[in-house]
């Protein structure tokens, strides 16, 4: 039995819409961030806005935490990537063609209105008390900065990586024509299978896991190419 088999015909539909604006070339990086709270609402805001990777950095005094009240389940449906070095999490991205651009109160800084839409872009914020530290600044390609007119120059990292994924998924959306997906179609069709999969309530109970290992999806590619 797959999955979808047990799906109803709108929530495929709806998992086929999500999938087409999914993205994997604007992700976040966030450096030792304290608070489960602020780790839960940058889950909830990638979600929201399509992208799919989330890369958290935890430090001795900030492990990777979720609040579900606020996560609301968004962890469950992005990918999130562990580790505890910065530079090598910046270093691996740089490697993927990423340019690695560091959340920075700076008047060098390229306000965030100028960045281009069209590259792969990996935005680094760091934790609640001092930012992104020298080492991962040292080790991006440069600065970003979100423009801001008040007195209190500053924003709540949660704040800022929505500000900052909201301005950048819905220019990309209007240069593609209404979405900001651009999964190749292997990929596409991937998670899609992975989200169907998911989607599937008691689905320890029938399939004997809770997430599906790679063998399953194997499968299920498999039947797919098969039919």
């Amino acid at each position: 039995m797959r999955p979808a088999d047990l799906l109803t015909d709108e929530r495929l539909a709806r998992i086929e819409r999500v999938v087409a604006g999914r993205t994997r070339s604007l992700t976040v990086v966030l450096e030792e961030v304290h608070d489960p709270h602020n780790h839960s609402a940058v889950l909830r805001t990638a979600e929201c806005f399509g992208v799919q990777d989330v890369h958290v950095v935890e430090g001795p005094r900030s492990p990777f935490h979720t609040a579900k009240l606020v996560a609301r389940g968004a962890d469950k449906w992005v990918d999130v990537h562990r580790s505890r070095d910065v530079v090598a999490t910046i270093r691996r991205l740089q490697g993927e063609g990423f340019r690695v651009l560091a959340s920075r109160l700076d008047g060098a800084s390229t306000p965030l209105h100028d960045l281009p839409h069209g590259e792969k872009l990996a935005l680094v914020f760091g934790n609640e008390s001092v930012g992104v530290s020298p080492e991962a600044i040292a080790a991006c390609d440069g600065s970003f900065v979100v423009p801001m007119f008040g007195f209190t120059q500053s924003l709540n990292i949660s704040v800022a990586v929505a500000v900052s994924l909201s301005w950048l998924t819905l220019h990309r959306a209007r240069e593609k024509g209404g979405l900001p997906g651009d999964l190749p179609a292997a990929e596409a069709r991937e998670l899609e299978e992975r989200f169907s999969f998911q989607a599937v309530r008691q689905r320890r109970r029938i399939f004997g896991h809770k997430k599906p290992p790679p063998e399953l999806l194997a499968q299920l590619r498999g039947e797919e190419e098969d039919g």
